[in-house]
């Protein structure tokens, strides 16, 4: 016994796209992007007088590598800054280099609770805090600000040691 064959189904015309208005801003090409205004991030970080710690291999052949050093100066760009290379250790004589370095090749460097840091990115960037607690399993630290007020939940790339 056969089946019966099914009859193909057509395939429906596309249809036509509805046109929307073009707005001023797309015609200008000035459209801007809107930004939440709780969130104060911005993508540069690098600022005065913090420490860092340097991540990048390929810097000198590896010579900087996991080097801490501190920001002496921020460049125009806001992504560039010059770093002095502090001595790798007690007794040890092998700082005071000085380099200009790109953001990215560069990580904020958490202290122990208690020291003093300042705040790198986000609503209270460029005020000096002191650790209160660190979560060390979520990166995420509780700081007090100068003001006395309190900030939780701050990750770990949004402050750094101070100088």
């Amino acid at each position: 016994e056969e089946e019966p064959v099914k009859p193909t189904s057509k395939v429906a015309p596309p249809k036509p796209e509805k046109k929307r208005p073009i707005s001023s801003e797309e015609l200008l090409g000035t459209k801007t992007k809107k930004k939440k205004p709780s969130s104060e991030r911005t993508e540069n970080w690098v600022c005065s007088d913090i420490l860092v710690r340097i991540i990048s291999k390929q810097l000198a052949g590896g010579k900087y590598f996991k080097r801490k050093g501190v920001i002496d100066r921020v460049l125009d760009d806001k992504f560039t800054c010059e770093v002095e290379i502090l001595d790798s250790g007690p007794g040890e004589r092998d700082g005071g280099d000085i380099l200009r370095l790109d953001q990215d090749d560069l990580e904020t460097v958490v202290p122990k609770e208690g020291k003093r840091v300042r705040i790198v990115n986000g609503k209270e960037r460029g005020k000096t805090a002191k650790v209160v607690e660190l979560d060390k399993k979520r990166y995420l630290a509780t700081l007090k600000l100068e003001d006395g007020s309190i900030l939780e939940r701050v990750d770990y790339g949004d402050f750094s040691k101070a100088a």
